[in-house]
């Protein structure tokens, strides 16, 4: 990495690459020099962190490989800048917003969350989820995808199918799968608080994961996994220290990309392709593969409004319809918007099914004066999120709450489709948040 800074990036890209890392290690050192165990969890060091893979770690090792920043047959060479600058405008305006207005933090009174009743909604969200997503796909075809590994089986039995045709709806009941994330976690968390629930909780969970690695979706995984780690360190007031991070980061790289290697979508674990493309591409590369995101963001930028014209406030407005059906709000826009960006950076065929992060779907809409404002209130949302969780952070539901935004920052990041993270939050996140206050009557020790 560090030969690869030197020698092939220019002074300006040097600089600004230097300006990211430095913004990074100055809110990572925040954190680990507090005499405050949480402060090491801000939504800081979590964007930063994320940021670290796609912006820095991502487009330094493409330079640093034979192909360089060729991808989908295009040389993203000339673009990287474009993708720095942006990356350094967003995490600035994000921590503009984020320190420009305190908060007043008080802290919450003793009264927490029983642990019984935190397994107890925990496990009624998988249970909903699971018959949710039974419903549409049918039971012997998600009980087959509970074992991960790929077989003829799983394939035959998924054409059999749907038990219930929901119409237009079909696509919630499919999405109320991820209800499992909220309840793998609540259940975690009351384990870790005493719980004497073991054998329901790890079944839950090894559940999940059978289920999310089959998907294929590697999202899933890093929603399930993540809080999961972060609640065990919050339950026993604890940080995770630079070694586990780097261990467990490594760890999860490398099992990211074997997964990346091995999938096949809604079917599992193939050995077989595994084997194949072993013969191609090392794990560390299939795990890499996913911040290319950052290439196509960079030749977005470069081409707006040059090739691509601004879209003003369509994103907005397709994330707040987009949760209606088409048949029944036929005046939906059609959302279109990222597929025909990509599409003017390679074309038809190649640039199929590429996305880029968030800061690249910004400056789509009015350029950067819209990457400044919205980093920059996201910064305060964020903010208000944190002065909560600080007056709360005691509280195990809480915890968890707060465990399941932070890591959430990934899916905000990475998934530069306004309208796709809006109804991932809705089925991920959301839950705990619109029943909070009704939760709370309901499970206070008082």
């Amino acid at each position: 990495m560090l030969v690869v800074f030197f020698n092939e990036l220019t002074f300006t890209e040097s600089m600004l690459v230097a300006g990211l890392a430095f913004l990074f290690c100055v809110e990572l050192y925040k954190g680990i020099s507090s005499r405050n165990w949480f402060n090491v969890f801000r939504p800081t060091i979590f964007l930063a962190g994320f940021l670290t893979f796609y912006c820095i770690a991502g487009p330094l090792r493409a330079l640093a490989s034979e192909d360089g920043a060729l991808y989908r047959g295009l040389d993203h060479r000339s673009f990287l800048i474009w993708g720095w600058i942006g990356a350094l405008v967003f995490y600035t305006s994000f921590l503009f917003g984020f320190y420009t207005f305190p908060s007043k933090i008080r802290l919450a009174a003793n009264n927490f969350t029983k642990i019984k009743q935190l397994h107890f909604w925990g496990l009624r969200l998988c249970q909903i989820g699971f018959i949710s997503y039974s419903l549409v796909v049918g039971v012997f075809f998600i009980l087959t995808l509970i074992n991960p590994i790929f077989d003829e089986l799983q394939r035959i039995t998924g054409d059999a199918g749907r038990i219930i045709n929901f119409g237009v709806f079909n696509n919630y009941f499919a999405y109320a799968v991820n209800l499992l994330i909220p309840g793998n976690c609540l259940m975690l968390m009351a384990l870790f608080r005493g719980s004497k629930k073991t054998l329901t909780t790890i079944g839950w969970f090894v559940i999940t994961l059978g289920l999310y690695t089959s998907l294929g979706f590697r999202y899933r995984l890093v929603l399930l996994i993540v809080p999961a780690i972060i609640v065990w360190f919050m339950s026993k007031k604890k940080r995770p220290s630079l070694i586990f991070m780097s261990i467990f980061l490594s760890g999860f790289l490398l099992l990211n990309g074997l997964i990346g290697m091995a999938r096949l979508y809604s079917e599992g674990i193939s050995l077989s392709r595994l084997e194949s493309q072993r013969q191609q591409y090392s794990y560390l590369d299939s795990a890499f593969i996913e911040s290319s995101v950052f290439l196509t963001t960079s030749a977005v930028i470069e081409q707006t409004p040059i090739i691509t014209p601004h879209i003003g406030f369509e994103p907005i407005i397709n994330a707040l319809l987009f949760p209606i059906p088409r048949q029944i709000a036929s005046f939906k826009p059609d959302g279109k918007y990222q597929d025909n960006a990509v599409k003017n950076v390679y074309g038809v065929i190649p640039g199929s099914g590429a996305a880029f992060l968030c800061f690249g779907e910004y400056f789509l809409m009015a350029g950067w004066p819209s990457v400044i404002l919205i980093s920059f209130l996201m910064g305060c949302l964020l903010k208000k999120v944190w002065s909560w969780f600080i007056s709360h952070h005691n509280d195990p539901f809480a915890q968890c709450l707060y465990a399941l935004i932070a890591s959430f920052l990934y899916i905000w990041l990475s998934r530069g489709y306004m309208a796709q993270f809006v109804l991932l939050f809705c089925f991920s996140v959301a839950p705990l948040f619109i029943f909070y206050g009704s939760w709370r009557k309901a499970i206070r020790s008082n």
